[in-house]
């Protein structure tokens, strides 16, 4: 028996050693699958934060942007309104314009057009009897009036020279010099 006790013995140690080498080879592809999913989670890892980083970047970029644009536009706005207020007390100060300078930009402006002298001058009614006290040409008119300037009417043709049009007439060509005066950048 000693013979079948021996490759018994020899059959177990074979079994036992190709055992071993099996468990040694599942180790190794064990620790090469370990080593490789954790080398691609690191990958994984390191776009999801270069993606978060860049989307952050985007944002921020965003934030600031949408931010500097409201800052301008809170600027234009302000801007515009100190433009408004400069033509509106503008407009004010020709309305408030005493007699004689009043009379004196009458003369200047009536005295430069070609009128027939048949044409009705429309002034406002608190400088209608200085106006006719003055001596002008025209018929004043009695039943019409404007809130600042004159304007001159005849049967087909309005002359405006209330101090509202005006101004409006030359905003455009203002502007531009105001700006450049109020908002020297």
């Amino acid at each position: 028996m000693s013979n079948l006790e021996n490759l018994t013995q020899k059959i177990i140690d074979d079994a036992k050693s190709s055992a071993e080498g099996i468990i040694k080879e599942a180790e190794k592809k064990k620790e090469g699958l370990v080593s490789s999913r954790l080398e691609e989670a690191e990958r994984l890892a390191e776009e999801i934060l270069e993606r978060a980083n860049n989307e952050a970047e985007a944002i921020r970029y965003g934030i600031v942007s949408n931010a500097k644009l409201k800052a301008r536009d809170k600027k234009i706005s302000a801007k515009r309104n100190t433009m408004e207020r400069t033509f509106q007390l503008a407009k004010s100060s020709f309305t408030n314009m005493n007699e004689k300078d009043y009379l004196n930009f009458l003369k200047s402006n009536i005295g430069n057009l070609k009128l027939k002298g048949t044409e009705n001058l429309i002034v406002s009614e608190n400088m209608r009897d200085s106006v006719k006290n003055a001596g002008f040409a025209l018929q004043i008119s009695d039943t019409e009036t404007v809130d600042s300037g004159f304007m001159i009417k005849d049967k087909n043709t309005i002359l405006n020279y209330t101090f509202d049009s005006i101004v409006d007439y030359l905003r455009d060509e203002l502007e531009s010099s105001i700006v450049h005066s109020l908002f020297k950048e």
